[in-house]
């Protein structure tokens, strides 16, 4: 099976970062905005915690960094400058 790669750019006006997976539940089914609606599986999160979660319409994207400082720092590194 040949393997295909989806290439989908969400820009959000706000970007929710979470250190803790129970802290980034919390955001989880509110009725306002799914922001599971849309998951994007991102080269260079980490292996963790490899998805962005967005709204439908891309406004609103969280993601789960981890405790280590690195995770963090090269996570906030992918999002902003998109290095991996």
């Amino acid at each position: 099976m040949k393997e295909r790669l989806y290439t989908y750019k969400a820009k959000p006006k706000v970007f929710i970062i979470s250190i803790f997976p129970l802290e980034g539940e919390v955001w989880w089914g509110i009725p306002e905005f799914d922001l599971l609606a849309t998951n994007i599986t991102v080269p260079g999160f980490s292996p963790l915690f490899p998805d962005a979660h967005c709204t439908a319409d891309g406004d609103l994207c969280q993601l789960v960094t981890g405790e280590s400082g690195g995770c963090l720092f090269h996570t906030v590194l992918v999002i902003t400058f998109g290095i991996s």
